[in-house]
């Protein structure tokens, strides 16, 4: 086939999607059952009007519960890393006390070493709480369940590894049919290495690659050539497109003048049906590029056979 064949195969099979029902919400990063005794200690702040007797039941809720400070991250809607490095790494939460100083700091920790701490800074926690609405989320917002306020937290800060879920389930989408293929024709595969890994076995590292990381590399190690596979789905369009093909282009060109192969795996009908013109670029300049339901009608075998076996279809 020519270019223009190959662009309207690869446009007329596009995947219209790559979401699955465990994409939306990955509940695991959403459950809290770790922290059942501070969830219900911290409901009796739950509706309390007179803030007299809220600052009152806060002072009593630390000296009783000191562990309450560690749903604290949750009620302000931090992200898992920075939940983990107060949490599980002791580090402190930095808050600027004056924009017009932001050199000045305030340093809170959440972490089990500084429980018996915060029996002694009360204050200073008391103004933590306030300073970020807590207070006020608690005095009017909350009705019932701290528990079911934080689980909608977290459902809307899962959204963002939306985006990683989506990607990885697409790369272990197309793993299995690369596997299969290498079995077949006894070469080796590589998953998520830096490309460095191909001198070990006697291939050429391109000029430049040497420490990015590869989707994958499948090595025909009788002739030391390795092929670089890089899978990807896009749901969006905008510039993102014509990125993608510069980039590949030139990781291509270098695999090439290095004495290996490349090939792109790409996918998703709202991003290349909307970038023609970008993806006939891709094809006249990269010599592999297929998508999902080309990988399973034998395009990327055939492209194998070709680039590491010699073999052609």
């Amino acid at each position: 086939m020519d270019i223009q064949d190959k662009v309207n195969v690869f446009l007329d099979s596009l995947l219209p999607t790559n979401r699955t029902y465990d994409y939306f919400v990955c509940w695991n990063n959403v459950f809290l059952q770790e922290f059942d005794i501070e969830l219900c200690s911290i409901n009796s702040l739950i509706n309390i009007k007179d803030d007299a007797l809220f600052r009152n039941t806060f002072d009593k809720l630390l000296d009783k519960t000191p562990s309450v400070i560690s749903v604290f991250p949750y009620l302000i809607a931090l992200s898992k890393n920075e939940r983990d490095g107060l949490l599980k790494k002791g580090e402190p939460l930095e808050i600027i006390k004056d924009k017009k100083k932001i050199e000045e700091t305030d340093s809170f920790y959440f972490d089990e070493k500084h429980y018996e701490d915060v029996k002694k800074s009360k204050e200073k926690y008391y103004a933590f709480f306030c300073q970020m609405g807590l207070k006020t989320l608690f005095q009017k917002s909350i009705k019932n369940s701290t528990h079911d306020y934080i689980i909608g937290v977290l459902v809307g800060l899962d959204s963002n590894g939306r985006k990683n879920r989506g990607g990885t389930f697409f790369e272990q989408l197309c793993e299995g049919p690369i596997i299969e293929i290498c079995n077949k024709y006894g070469l080796r595969f590589v998953k998520q290495k830096s490309i460095s890994i191909i001198k070990k076995y006697g291939c050429i590292v391109p000029e430049g690659y040497g420490r990015k990381k590869a989707d994958f590399i499948v090595i025909n190690e009788s002739i030391s050539k390795a092929m670089n596979i890089e899978v990807n789905f896009y749901n969006g369009t905008g510039s993102k497109p014509e990125e993608i093909i510069d980039a590949y282009i030139h990781r291509a060109n270098s695999f090439r003048n290095s004495g290996n192969a490349f090939t792109l795996i790409t996918d998703g009908a709202s991003c290349w049906n909307n970038a023609k013109p970008q993806i006939e670029r891709g094809f006249s300049e990269i010599n592999n590029i297929i998508n999902y339901s080309m990988l399973l009608h034998n395009g990327l075998e055939d492209i194998i056979k070709h680039e590491l076996l010699s073999l052609r279809s």
